[in-house]
């Protein structure tokens, strides 16, 4: 398996697809993740930006530095410029379309799980919050019925058979 760090682009798409994900009818709920060993949940909103862009890229790097641990010099270089990482605003970062984010959210993932801390990792637990907000977002998603129970109803756009 083959590993690399992605683009300071890629940072930049995760952490605006989060701030859009609470736009609109979704605002009064911020998207805030598990940390270990706080006691408090993690959030994303303007304020801390620069940080969950900077917590996301060190990962990153992290993994593939386990992955190809002779590129030290390489390593250190890639963990600086994670270290400098600043979200630009969503003024100049437009956000991804829903399938561009959940596919981003499916790469960093994959690109971040060389390393034994990926399991229990912050990344880890904002990844898979900012993915249960985006599928909340798919068009139908709200509508459609909680429980299965017509087959025939389910395959409708919007029904679910739910009784």
């Amino acid at each position: 398996m083959s590993a690399f760090v992605v683009d300071k682009a890629h940072i930049d798409a995760l952490v605006a697809a989060g701030l859009r994900a609470q736009d609109g009818e979704y605002a009064e709920l911020p998207l805030t993740w598990s940390v270990p060993r706080r006691r408090a949940p993690a959030r994303l909103d303007y304020l801390s930006a620069d940080a969950v862009g900077r917590m996301l890229w060190r990962e990153n790097v992290r993994s593939v530095a386990a992955r190809y641990p002779n590129d030290a010099v390489v390593w250190a270089n890639a963990m600086r410029e994670a270290d400098a990482y600043t979200f630009p605003g969503t003024t100049v970062v437009r956000a991804p379309g829903l399938a561009a984010a959940l596919k981003a959210i499916d790469c960093l993932e994959y690109q971040s799980c060389e390393h034994r801390g990926w399991k229990t990792s912050e990344a880890k637990r904002f990844c898979e919050a900012l993915r249960a907000r985006l599928v909340a977002l798919l068009p139908g998603y709200r509508e459609a019925a909680w429980g299965i129970h017509d087959l025939e109803l389910a395959a409708t756009a919007g029904g679910g058979g739910a009784r």
